[in-house]
Parts: C-alpha cells; sequence; structure tokens
C-alpha cells in the first residue's frame, strides 16, 4: 500500500509525501512531527488508547483512519447461522469514544469496498472452515456440523467474509 501510495504522490508530482511504516509497537521518536497522519486498516492492536495517542503526538493539523466497522471478519449471517457472537475485535465506536474523551470530535465516513481486488474463486468447505475458525477460534462439532451445512445451502461462496466489507473512514484536526 505504501507503494501505491508512492507511485501516486510521484504521478501528481508531490514532493511532501513521506511514507513511514512502523509497528504500533515500534519506538516512534524518529518519526517527525507531520502535518497528516494516516492509519489505513492497521488499528486492531492491543492498545488502542495509546495508537490513538501516538498518532496525535506526530500529527500537526489531522489525523486519517480507516478502521473496521464490524467486530469480525466472517460475514454477520455465516456466524447467526452457527449461533456465535464473537468477542470479535474493538471497531471505530470504541476509537470514537476514545478520541472524545480526548477533546476530539470526531468525524465519520463509511466506504464499502469489495473484499477483494480480483474475482475470488468458489472456496473449497476445507477452506471455508478454515477461514471460520481463524477468525473466531475453536470451533464445537455443532458449530462444525452448521457450518458444513451453510457450506453446502451456498454451493458458489467464494469467502467466509462475504463479498463486501464498509470500513469507516475516521478523521479529526487537531
Amino acid at each position: 500500500m505504501l507503494s501505491v501510495l508512492q507511485q501516486r504522490a510521484q504521478n501528481l508530482g508531490l514532493d511532501n509525501v513521506q511514507p513511514i511504516r512502523k509497528s504500533w509497537e515500534e519506538n516512534w521518536d524518529d518519526v517527525p512531527e507531520c502535518d497528516i497522519c494516516v492509519s489505513s486498516r492497521s488499528s486492531m492492536v492491543a492498545d488502542l488508547d495509546k495508537a490513538l495517542d501516538k498518532l496525535n503526538a506526530k500529527a500537526r493539523k489531522a489525523v486519517y483512519m480507516t478502521m473496521i466497522v464490524e467486530k469480525d471478519f466472517i460475514a454477520r449471517d455465516i456466524l447467526q447461522y452457527i449461533g456465535r457472537d464473537s468477542v470479535g475485535f474493538p471497531n471505530y465506536m470504541y476509537a470514537l469514544n476514545l478520541l472524545h474523551q480526548k477533546g476530539y470530535y470526531a468525524s465519520v465516513d463509511f466506504i464499502t469496498a469489495e473484499c477483494s481486488l480480483i474475482k475470488p474463486e468458489k472456496i473449497d468447505e476445507h477452506s471455508f472452515i478454515q477461514s471460520v475458525q481463524w477468525s473466531i477460534g475453536e470451533l464445537t462439532e455443532q458449530e462444525m456440523a452448521k457450518l458444513k451445512d451453510y457450506y453446502a445451502k451456498h454451493p458458489n461462496i467464494t469467502s467466509a467474509r462475504g463479498d463486501f466489507k464498509t470500513w469507516a473512514f475516521v478523521s479529526w484536526k487537531k
């Protein structure tokens, strides 16, 4: 994603775009303060409050983030079918509440995008079950049977995530 950003900046003749790839766990002392900070699809961290503080500390004017809307990557109808409501990840609402506590009035827009840039092919039953299990953890025998039944009833399924994913575009001014 950073290489695409650099290429687009170059195509537009922009010389003030400097992508920096840092993990949330790394020390950011060497990251310069800049006009804006962008964090895209990287907010599933152990301590979101600390991550927001890191972004705020480096941005002079604004911060822009894309975050998950749903708490899971698995399609809601699949979870309902097997009777599972996973713990999931903190979503954008958690970030909004944290930001509000810090005195920021964040804006939110929503982006719905296809889950894949290429047309996905039909997924086999084993991969389908593995995908669900990877996301929500161990499955009971009953959940496994229900997943197999769901798969049988949806012969053209290409992913356990669904075809589209909605992301929250969260931004705030400093």
